[in-house]
């Protein structure tokens, strides 16, 4: 049984353009609080011929730049768009993309100076394809309260990075949910702490009860960031900059990279010593006490208040804000569901 308009009872179900297709393998889909979601689709007899008999798939059906939604029950887990595809002779395909926030990774800003503006009109220019907080809107605003005025300028970034940065300075969080019966509204919303601002769900690690599995801590390299550099005032060879670096960090895992700008800074050593607090603010590599949820029916989100009770860690009854969830299957471990925790 369908459930209207889109998924089946206690099960995942993947819809590419409206339309759904069983014939997957494996699915990963993961969402990280303020940062763009990913996922990997495994599909099977995936024809260039086109459908053949009942189970074929035509390879013009799971091509890049269509949506596609992963659901589980009726509930939608993630939204997003294929941006690659790669293919084998014998109709198997992975298809890999981004949530819906690639509408805004591939905008460009252009250069533009923000003296003294409010947050809020910042997120509706960007959000804006013009540029201009109005529409037609690459993605529409929905929750997008002001979190005080800030001087910023963009150099040619992509409309999400300086929300990204923007979110650092003011300490807000951001989303891209959906909306309508086919949930072809992508909504960006902003606030000081989404998702639930009570427990959901009480998950057990151990005992009678128990309803999920402890997983080691996980690192999330998507976070790192072991190199920063402030740029400020000009531009090219004369343009004041500041570097500051981790190199333990670097050393243990690469090199990664973020810049600042502040056209108000005006001095080397300034740019120098304002790396260096950004650095010790973000520089170390976040880590994420996991759990993998038994019952997978649950329907919780990214930002809601969850209570963990494990008795044989120093998680005992404490309540977590979920940072992280990843929904995956494969024919060789079914459904699962991890959930990433971070204190609230």
């Amino acid at each position: 049984m369908i459930v209207d308009p889109f998924g089946h009872p206690n099960e995942d179900s993947i819809y590419v353009d409206g339309s759904e297709y069983s014939n997957y393998s494996f699915f990963n889909a993961i969402k990280v609080i303020n940062q763009p979601s990913a996922f990997e689709v495994h599909f099977y007899d995936v024809l260039p011929s086109g459908i053949d008999g009942s189970n074929g798939i035509a390879r013009s059906q799971i091509a890049e730049g269509n949506n596609i939604m992963f659901f589980h029950d009726a509930n939608l887990f993630l939204k997003g768009q294929i941006e690659k595809i790669s293919y084998d002779s014998d109709g198997n395909v992975i298809a890999n993309g981004k949530g819906m926030e690639t509408l805004l990774l591939r905008r460009i800003t252009g250069r533009r100076e923000y003296a003294s503006t409010g947050t809020n009109v910042i997120i509706a220019e960007l959000a804006s394809s013009g540029l201009n907080g109005a529409a037609p809107w690459i993605v529409d605003t929905g929750l997008n309260p002001n979190f005080g005025n800030y001087v910023t300028r963009t150099e040619g970034d992509n409309r999400l990075s300086p929300i990204q940065s923007l979110s650092n300075e003011a300490d807000f969080e951001w989303r891209i949910r959906q909306s309508g019966a086919t949930y072809g509204a992508d909504i960006i919303d902003i606030g000081s702490q989404l998702g639930s601002s009570t427990t959901q769900r009480t998950f057990y690690t151990g005992g009678a009860d128990q309803n999920a599995f402890k997983l080691d801590k996980e690192q999330n390299n998507e976070l790192l960031v072991n190199r920063v550099v402030v740029f400020g005032y000009g531009d090219g060879v004369n343009q004041i900059s500041g570097l500051a670096s981790d190199s333990t960090s670097i050393t243990d895992n690469g090199i990664y990279e973020k810049a600042f700008y502040d056209p108000l800074v005006t001095n080397s050593g300034f740019a120098g010593s304002m790396a260096n607090r950004i650095l010790l603010d973000i520089a170390n590599t976040p880590h994420y006490p996991r759990i993998e949820i038994r019952d997978i029916d649950f329907n919780i989100g990214i930002g809601d208040v969850v209570t963990v009770i494990d008795s044989g860690t120093n998680i005992l009854g404490s309540t977590y804000r979920i940072s992280q969830l990843e929904r995956s299957f494969s024919f060789q471990d079914g459904e699962k569901l991890i959930v990433g925790i971070t204190n609230t």
